[in-house]
């Protein structure tokens, strides 16, 4: 689920045909996101689970209420990274690329349902197994339900998000974060501060961190752990170029950015 603003809107996504329901709130309290939620149930079912940002509507007793009711798991993603989120942020800027042009709306939505996708099949396909009637003309037989091969589907979508992931990890130079243990003291690069990790969190890639000014969540990716600790820098993305050989003079560590990025000086020739 995601909020964006200028008219408030509440985006619902289903994760697996990327099918997008848009409704709009004109407040947002807990009230009305379980009233659109419950809309959009009656729709299309009640998920397994929920992945929401850490807004106030989520944390409500209420909607703590609702999710044991209606029998889902609700999930959060990690504050302040909004990669861990990402199907909705991607979703919202979808509709915002839709709604540019300041058009209908809703014909801009069903254009987008009925539009094939990467994989071929467009979201209503996935979701209903069947094509939606647009204004465009269209032959009877594409109306009938008519299901996709859904074995072959999921294959050649695993393999595309696997390209995804490896193609990203190698343009962004991604290597894996050591595991924090407990009791364990990090950095946090955006507080300024330091925390002590108390216990991996119930979300992926999440640890609960300790503080002076007391426990917060907070991604892998938002906690840097001192050289004294590990003995290598974080994040580097190659080797330590400090000469193993002794010598008489104090070699300084390399300077590490606020992102993790090791920032070396240039190699000149001794000329």
């Amino acid at each position: 689920m995601f909020f964006w603003n200028k008219d408030t809107y509440i985006l619902v996504v289903d994760y697996f045909s990327r099918y997008i329901e848009v409704a709009k709130l004109n407040v947002t309290s807990a009230a009305t996101v379980i009233a659109a939620m419950k809309e959009t149930f009656s729709r299309h079912g009640i998920p397994e689970t929920v992945v929401s940002d850490n807004g106030p509507q989520y944390a409500s007793e209420k909607f703590k209420d609702f999710a044991t009711e209606y029998g889902f798991v609700h999930i959060t993603s990690s504050p302040r990274y909004p990669q861990a989120n990402g199907e909705a942020e991607r979703a919202v800027a979808t509709v915002k690329g839709l709604w540019k042009g300041g058009g209908e709306k809703t014909k801009a939505l069903l254009s987008y349902w009925a539009t094939p996708l990467e994989c071929g099949y467009s979201p209503a396909q996935l979701l209903m197994g069947r094509q939606l009637k647009t204004t465009l003309p269209q032959q009877p037989v594409t109306l009938l339900p008519r299901w996709p091969n859904m074995k072959q589907f999921k294959t050649k979508q695993r393999r595309y998000k696997a390209n995804q992931q490896r193609q990203y990890d190698r343009r962004h130079r991604v290597r894996p974060l050591t595991v924090l243990q407990t009791g364990q003291t990090v950095w946090l690069p955006r507080e300024k501060k330091e925390g002590t990790v108390v216990q991996h969190a119930t979300t992926p890639r999440s640890y609960i961190i300790d503080t002076d000014e007391g426990q917060i969540r907070r991604n892998r990716t938002h906690l840097t752990v001192s050289t004294q600790q590990t003995g290598v820098e974080e994040n580097a993305g190659r080797e330590s170029s400090i000469p193993s050989h002794n010598t008489q003079d104090t070699v300084k560590p390399p300077y590490v950015t606020s992102s993790g990025r090791v920032s070396r000086p240039p190699k000149r020739l001794d000329l």
